[in-house]
């Protein structure tokens, strides 16, 4: 187990350089409905572009986050506890991103150098925190799982 956390490490630390940043991605929300407002199909095949690609970041962070939280949870120590009525779907986690960082009371240049990734963990943990430090996360029902296997096969 030691062995893969040092390669996760490793692989995270390499890539940390190509890490987008939430200051990009609040881009891209801004400019979908200044998009959508264009006539030309140039516009419109970006607005659907744009739309797929906030969409797969969002899967992409949740899946991250919930695997996380489930390896903290069985350490005692979750980062974050979802109540059992809400998935950890793209649709939410955008809507969870955006909320956050027009919520984060840090300078424009802090809160815009950070990751969406950092953004996204930071709104969870602000709106569904643990009970108590040693407090177990609630089990994601099995349809938030099964969206997820496809990752792990």
């Amino acid at each position: 187990m030691r062995k893969y956390f040092v390669i996760f490490c490793f692989i995270s630390v390499s890539f940390a350089g190509y890490t987008d940043t939430i200051e990009r991605y609040m881009n891209i929300v801004e400019n979908i409905p200044k998009m959508e407002m264009k006539a030309d199909s140039d516009a419109q095949i970006w607005v659907r572009s744009a739309r797929n690609i906030l969409n797969l970041t969002c899967e992409s962070i949740a899946e991250t986050l919930i695997a996380s939280n489930k390896a903290a949870t069985e350490r005692g120590k979750p980062l974050f506890c979802l109540s059992t009525d809400k998935e950890l779907d793209p649709t939410f986690l955008n809507t969870l991103i955006q909320k956050t960082y027009t919520q984060l009371s840090a300078p424009k240049e802090v809160k815009d150098n950070m990751t969406v990734s950092e953004v996204a963990l930071t709104g969870l943990m602000q709106q569904f925190p643990c009970a108590s430090p040693g407090a177990t996360a609630p089990t994601h029902s099995s349809t938030t799982l099964n969206q997820m296997m496809h990752v792990s096969e």
